[in-house]
């Protein structure tokens, strides 16, 4: 059904223009889940026949899928965020023992070709002092980090944000310029 509803996509972009509220920002979350469910679920035969098959699929289903985004990007002039999880890929060292883990994107590689530009979101549980006399309380609030990891025309950077009441801000300067501010990840 996510996928119909996808391609769906254009009429409802298209009326909501014509009745003069264009859109120009469509969020895809998570477009990684479909295909991972399809792939967790599928028969493997003795072979691996299946899998293969299943694998190939899902690339070539993915290589549509983000032809079609920029397509509808390039259509409406609106830009599309499609989230792509990350995943623990556990690699093996040159015996066939366990060599470790990496995080690696849910999509794979084919959907890191078809993509125009990427961006790594994360966030951080940031400690800092919240008052300036002597008897100063500590305080903790998520920092989250917006970094440009690929993109055609603009340089690779990173921009600290946090989310508010108030919606999206910029972090204090109080928190770039306190002393002894540690960062922790979030359990």
């Amino acid at each position: 059904s996510q996928t119909c509803t996808l391609y769906n996509l254009p009429n409802f972009l298209l009326g909501l223009e014509e009745k003069g509220t264009p859109v120009k920002l469509v969020v895809i979350d998570s477009l990684a889940f479909l295909y991972r469910v399809a792939s967790s679920s599928s028969y493997t035969d003795v072979n691996n026949s299946s899998k293969k098959n299943n694998s190939l699929s899902s690339t070539h289903n993915l290589t549509r899928m983000a032809a079609f985004l920029t397509e509808l990007a390039s259509e409406f002039d609106l830009a599309v965020v499609a989230m792509n999880h990350l995943t623990t890929r556990i690699e093996k060292d040159d015996s066939n023992n366990m060599g470790g883990t990496k995080l690696v994107p849910a999509l794979g590689e084919s959907w890191a070709h078809s993509i125009t530009s990427r961006l790594m979101i994360d966030h951080y549980r940031h400690f800092h002092n919240t008052g300036a006399s002597s008897s100063a309380t500590h305080g903790m609030e998520e920092v989250r980090t917006c970094t440009l990891v690929k993109s055609p025309h603009k340089p690779n950077g990173t921009a600290l944000f946090m989310i508010t009441d108030k919606g999206i801000r910029g972090v204090p300067p109080h928190f770039l310029q306190s002393q002894g501010t540690k960062r922790s990840r979030p359990s």
